[in-house]
C-alpha cells in the first residue's frame, strides 16, 4: 500500500514540475507576464489531471479486464487523488516561489539547469533591459 502512495507523490510531483516548466516555457520565462501564483496553480493542476486520468485508466482495467487495480475500490482512489494532490501542491508552490525569484533548494538548481540546457526558450528570461 505505502509503495502505490509513494509511486502517486513522487509522480504528482514530477509531472507538477514538468507543468510549472513547460508552462514557464510558454511565457519564454518572461517572469513579469503571467502572477506566480496563476503558474503555480497550472502546475497543480495539470498534476492532478494526470493523476485523475490513471485513476480512470485503473478503473477502466478493473471493470473492463477484470483486474484489480483499485485494489479496494473507492478508498484506494481517494486515497491515491489524496497523495497526488499533496505531491502536485509541492510542486506548484516551487514553481510558484521561482518565479517570484525566491530559490528554494533542490528545486531551484534543477529549475536553472533546464533553463540553461534550454535557453532559447527562455529568451525573455535572458533578455537585456533598454
Amino acid at each position: 500500500w505505502w509503495w502505490d502512495l509513494a509511486l502517486h507523490f513522487g509522480s504528482a510531483m514530477g509531472f507538477g514540475i514538468l507543468g510549472f516548466l513547460l508552462i514557464f516555457m510558454l511565457f519564454e520565462g518572461d517572469r513579469t507576464a503571467a502572477p506566480p501564483a496563476a503558474i503555480g496553480v497550472l502546475s497543480f493542476c495539470a498534476a492532478m489531471t494526470v493523476g485523475a486520468l490513471w485513476e480512470i485508466f485503473e478503473f477502466g482495467m478493473d471493470q473492463t479486464f477484470g483486474l484489480n487495480m483499485q485494489k479496494s475500490g473507492l478508498m484506494d482512489t481517494m486515497a491515491d487523488l489524496i497523495v497526488d494532490a499533496l505531491g502536485a501542491a509541492i510542486a506548484g508552490v516551487a514553481g510558484a516561489l521561482y518565479m517570484a525569484g525566491r530559490r528554494i533548494a533542490p528545486f531551484a538548481p534543477a529549475f536553472d539547469a533546464f533553463v540553461a540546457v534550454n535557453r532559447r526558450r527562455f529568451r525573455k528570461l535572458f533578455r537585456r533591459p533598454g
